[in-house]
């Protein structure tokens, strides 16, 4: 029975268990399949956008490498110096960089062959966290070494920092500007693989946040390194069999991205299929009448769920479609195989200018300007991956080419191995670079021309101005170049401006002489004076040039110009002019500021001139002072020792007369007295000779027609001179007379005939000249010994030895001369000095050394008589003494020798004589003396007064006494400028018994009036 309701259970229930079975089965057969279609999707899902993080991935790093680290380098090569304002400026958007926490430049030592990579100096970084010497200098040196050897990107292995973080630092070599094969620096960057993927995983939460992504670093063994995890929503392990692998190769180094889904969202919804898998097999179980209904049911949500999963899939397709359709960077997908461009972008077609469609039709060759053959090598060594940065240039529709930057690198679509090509148009950063460096290079060649200049030691000499001026125009031209570089200068009167040196580039040619007048172009002299700079493009055309269009831009074929004014205290001088010929030249700003800096060079080369002249001329006249002071102290101190030598010399005459006297001399004794004054008479010629140079000799001056007195001396002159040398006479016409004594024209004319004649060895010439001139105000501030006025110049020239400069400078000192010793007294020139000055005149001394000297005398023109008219005054009566005895004389002498001399010469004569050695004395002789006296003999220089004095008050008591003076030479108390007032009688010493006798009966018998 038992058995029975088994099998009645059974048999009842069957049905029941077939449909459980059925169910059970239906239910795994249906599991089995949506299970296989749900993963299918989500891997085809998870690939797209697995492939798409990758990428993006991809891109960070070559922005990093090829964008930042490249820019920096090139920054740092653009420059001739960094500094570190200027760098920390640059850097300052490269912060904003998460993903690399440094950015930095790293200088070599100079080396010929390896550097010496530990010598390297960091010299700017922007972390301050930490330093590369911090680091593994090993792999540090090692990446700089593949930097250097291959000149590119290198990157060092992972690295880790004092706080855990993985890192890797990526070298770029930074080249010289004169020798672009030179490394002498790298640009590094520190990447963050942290900072990176957490970068990224802002994309990823975009996108899709059933995903997790690691970064791994493969070693040459294959080994990998696990370098950074989101592991804040991945902490399950990783499943190989649903993860996506993705190589990845930045700066010669392997990484490897793996994206795998999140273990928990794909847990659930695995289990929540199943779940309704399940659900679906009971409901079948526990009713039949609800397996059609539950089937149907189970199938609209499978096709809702499958449409919703292909949805998703879509979407992730359009996700990125938009970023290869809707980025505004070139895109293209490029068959390797024969270059077939399989995609392009729309931003492909705008930029390369055909439709979308042609473009796709067309091969890579039709665009690339590079034999197929070699773009053929460069799409293998991409597709390999030995390479995926090419510079190249791509031909657009319109026929222009322009310079791009290629990144292309391998991509699996469908099985088919494609390239994955981004392009990005450098053409302008090309021009840009090359108009720096040709900027560069006119800045380098205007430092050098500039500094040429400024050490060019011609540039402060007035001697070497025309050298100057044409080194100038030359060096100009040259560093700026253009075909004519001209230096203009205004007249005084600012109505002419003169080229005083032009450089024409093409002849290769010097020239000056041009004139421009203000008045024939006054708009361009407006614009120079208020602007200082025209830079007229089109000269022809401009307002400020266009009046120079015929007379002067289109003969000499100039079409542009470059102008500044040379200022000389803040007005215009003159013009720097740059003239070119050919097209039209725009200058540039470098030129502008060059130009204005050559036109300040010259002003200020010209002011060095005016202020060199200034300073010659100072010095000129502090020169004249000097030497006409020292003449002035030379003429005192040789007028002090003439006074006191005369007054030794008549001493010895005065004797030696008296001795002469003595009748019982022998003739041996009278013969040596003789020899005794013949020797003291020619001491006092040499004294009487300083007196002339000290002007304080006496002369008798007259007016003189000087061409007459020369030529009544000339046969005396060729006599002094022989008849070897020829003596040419030129006199001037309309000759102007002079006033002054005719024995010193003689004594000048044949002292300075005799010098010229001992100048000449053999054979010569001596030429006399008389001419007039003028002398300004001008001429006598740079000639201190002369003034203003009318003057007769006398010029003695002969062709002999000549003098150096130095000799010129003592010529006319006392007791200087060249001869031979024994030849010459040195007294010639010297007396000739004293006799011009004495006559308010000048003399000055041409020579040079083999060339002849030439002695220019100016004496001032007389325009008046010699004297005025004088009223003949009532003379007295003469004395009248037959006999000397009946003479008293009143002698005065402080020199108790001459007075002794004097008086006793005198009292031989049979005079009565009165001695007193100073003025006092002389007046007490005469408060005590009742007798009358005749003559009173003073010498001018007295202990307590003068002799003038002494002899005032001698005629308030005897108003009729004659009075002699007596002196080495003559006092301005009875003369000016050795002209002997009226009425002074004078005895010059050294006198001689006859003479002193003669003077002395001269006065007695002299009528003069009461007054005198």
């Amino acid at each position: 029975r038992n058995i029975g309701q088994e099998t009645r259970f059974i048999y009842r229930n069957a049905e029941s268990i077939l449909v459980l079975v059925f169910g059970i089965l239906f239910t795994l057969i249906i599991l089995h399949i949506l299970i296989s279609v749900e993963n299918r999707q989500k891997r085809e899902n998870f690939q797209q956008i697995g492939k798409y993080l990758s990428v993006f991935l991809l891109d960070e790093f070559h922005n990093i490498c090829d964008y930042d680290l490249e820019g920096l380098a090139r920054f740092a090569e653009s420059q001739n110096t960094i500094t570190e304002n200027s760098f920390h400026q640059y850097a300052q958007s490269l912060k904003e960089k998460q993903a690399a926490i440094s950015w930095g430049i790293l200088t070599l030592p100079p080396a010929k062959s390896k550097p010496d990579y530990q010598a390297a100096q960091i010299l700017f970084q922007t972390s301050t966290e930490f330093s590369l010497s911090e680091l593994d200098q090993k792999q540090i040196h090692s990446a700089m070494d593949e930097a250097f050897k291959y000149r590119l990107n290198s990157s060092t292995d992972h690295l880790t920092l004092s706080g855990g973080k993985k890192i890797n630092v990526i070298f770029r070599p930074i080249f010289s500007q004169e020798n672009d094969s030179l490394i002498t620096a790298f640009a590094f960057s520190v990447i963050d693989f942290g900072k990176l993927l957490s970068k990224v995983n802002l994309n990823i939460n975009q996108h899709d946040d059933r995903l997790c992504l690691d970064l791994y670093q493969m070693n040459e063994d294959g080994e990998a390194f696990l370098l950074a995890s989101l592991q804040d929503f991945c902490d399950a392990s990783r499943d190989p069999r649903n993860t996506l692998f993705q190589p990845i190769f930045v700066a010669g180094k392997t990484f490897l991205a793996t994206v795998h889904p999140n273990p928990y969202l794909l847990f659930a919804r695995r289990f929540g299929s199943s779940w309704f898998v399940a659900l679906a097999g009971l409901l079948m179980t526990l009713a039949l009448s609800l397996t059609i209904r539950v089937i149907t049911n189970r199938k609209s949500f499978l096709e809702k769920e499958v449409h919703n999963r292909t949805g998703e899939l879509q979407e992730s397709v359009i996700r990125y479609s938009a970023l290869f359709e809707n980025l505004h960077t070139v895109m293209m997908i490029i068959d390797p195989k024969d270059g077939q461009i399989v995609d392009a972008n729309p931003a492909a077609a705008k930029y390369y200018g055909w439709p979308r469609e042609d473009l796709k039709a067309k091969l890579i060759s039709e665009i690339n300007t590079l034999s197929p053959e070699k773009i053929q090598q460069e799409m293998h060594q991409a597709l390999s991956s030995q390479k995926n940065y090419f510079k190249f240039q791509h031909r657009l529709a319109n026929g222009n080419i322009r310079d791009v930057e290629v990144y292309s690198s391998a991509v699996d679509i469908q099985d088919h191995k494609l390239l994955y090509t981004i392009v990005h148009d450098v053409t302008d950063r090309n021009a840009y670079e090359n108009n720096l460096k040709t900027s560069e290079s006119r800045l380098r060649k205007q430092r050098v021309a500039i500094a040429t200049l400024a050490l060019d030691e011609s540039m402060l000499s007035d001697e070497k101005l025309e050298p100057s001026l044409d080194l100038i125009t030359r060096i100009v031209a040259s560093a700026i170049d253009v075909q004519r570089v001209s230096i203009w200068l205004l007249n005084d009167d600012a109505d002419e401006m003169l080229c005083i040196s032009l450089w024409d580039a093409n002849k290769r040619i010097h020239s000056k002489g041009d004139i421009l007048l203000p008045a024939q172009y006054p708009a361009y002299f407006n614009a120079i004076i208020n602007e200082s700079l025209i830079n007229a493009p089109d000269a022809a055309n401009d307002p400020r040039t266009y009046e120079m269009k015929i007379p002067y831009l289109q003969p000499l074929g100039i079409v542009s110009m470059l102008d500044a004014a040379i200022l000389k205290n803040g007005k215009l001088a003159g013009v720097v002019c740059l003239e070119h010929c050919g097209k039209i030249r725009h200058w540039h700003s470098d030129e502008e500021a060059f130009v204005s800096a050559i036109a300040a060079m010259t002003g200020q080369y010209f002011a060095n001139i005016d202020r060199k002249k200034a300073e010659t001329a100072q010095e000129k006249l502090q020169n004249q002072l000097i030497q006409a002071q020292k003449m002035e102290s030379i003429g005192k101190l040789a007028g002090g020792v003439a006074h006191d030598f005369n007054n030794m010399l008549s001493v010895i005459t005065g004797f030696a007369d008296i001795a002469l006297q003595e009748s019982e001399l022998s003739a041996s004794l009278r013969s040596y007295i003789l020899e005794i004054r013949r020797a003291a008479l020619r001491s006092a010629e040499l004294t009487r000779q300083l007196l002339t140079f000290a002007r304080k000799q006496s002369i008798d001056l007259k007016i003189l027609h000087i061409n007459r007195v020369i030529e009544d001396m000339l046969k005396m002159l060729r006599r002094l001179i022989g008849e070897n040398i020829k003596l040419i006479w030129k006199p001037g016409d309309f000759i102007w007379t002079v006033k002054m004594d005719p024995v010193q024209l003689d004594q000048i004319l044949a002292n300075l005939c005799v010098n010229a004649r001992d100048a000449i060895e053999d054979t010569g010439e001596i030429i006399i000249e008389t001419s007039t001139k003028i002398i300004d105000q001008d001429y006598c501030q740079s000639h201190l010994d002369i003034s203003p006025g009318e003057y007769l110049v006398l010029t003695v020239s002969d062709n002999g030895a000549g003098m150096d400069k130095e000799i010129q400078k003592h010529v006319f000192e006392p007791f200087f001369t060249t001869k031979m010793k024994g030849e010459g007294t040195g007294l010639g020139l010297a007396t000739i000095y004293g006799i011009v000055r004495q006559n308010h005149g000048a003399i000055n001394v041409y020579s040079e050394p083999g060339k002849g000297t030439s002695f220019r005398i100016y004496l001032p023109r007389h325009t008046g008589d010699l004297l005025p008219a004088e009223r003949k005054p009532q003379a007295p009566p003469p004395l009248n003494i037959s006999e000397n005895n009946m003479i008293t004389i009143l002698l005065v002498e402080d020199e108790s020798s001459i007075l002794l001399m004097a008086e006793t010469i005198l009292r031989r004569s049979a005079y009565k004589v009165l001695t007193a050695e100073s003025a006092k004395k002389a007046m007490n002789i005469l408060e005590n003396y009742d007798h009358e006296i005749h003559l009173l003999i003073s010498d001018l220089v007295l202990p307590d007064t003068n002799g003038r004095e002494l002899a005032k008050s001698v005629k308030e008591k005897y108003p009729l006494i004659r009075t002699i003076f007596m002196s080495g030479y003559t006092e301005n108390v009875i003369a000016h400028h050795g002209i002997l007032e009226k009425g002074v009688h004078f005895l010059e010493k050294p006198f001689t018994m006859d003479g002193l006798l003669k003077k002395v009966k001269e006065v007695l018998n002299h009528r003069v009036s009461k007054e005198n």
